[in-house]
């Protein structure tokens, strides 16, 4: 479930070998989150936030260095496109999760995500 949750932001932009990269990564990081859930004391019974929080924001994050060079962005960092891609999805990444009310809208991060270009 982990592997699906974090490809899932990234499925249109990146390769299959990148996919079955950030889906193994995303199993190790979100199997962390869950033991960490417990050692905490977090009431999450079905490891939601584990595996959709910490698995989205790593699908998030991934483009930034498995994206592949398209008409939208210059690539990843390892497909030659630096770091361009990871600060939006970084910037983005922030705003979506920055606590406070109203939460900014994902409309409000892809606004501040094209400034950044």
């Amino acid at each position: 479930m982990a592997g699906l949750v974090a490809v899932t932001p990234a499925c249109g932009f990146v390769d299959p070998i990148g996919a079955i990269v950030i889906g193994a990564v995303a199993g190790a990081v979100c199997a962390l989150a869950v033991g960490l859930k417990f050692r905490i004391g977090l009431d999450d019974s079905l490891d939601v936030v584990a595996v959709h929080f910490v698995g989205g924001l790593w699908g998030t994050l991934s483009l930034g260095f498995f994206a592949l060079p398209s008409a939208k962005t210059q690539g990843g960092l390892f497909f030659g496109g630096g770091f361009t891609q990871f600060w939006p999805q970084l910037l983005t990444a922030l705003i979506v999760t920055a606590p406070g009310e109203p939460h900014p809208t994902a409309a409000a991060a892809a606004e501040a995500a094209a400034v950044v270009r």
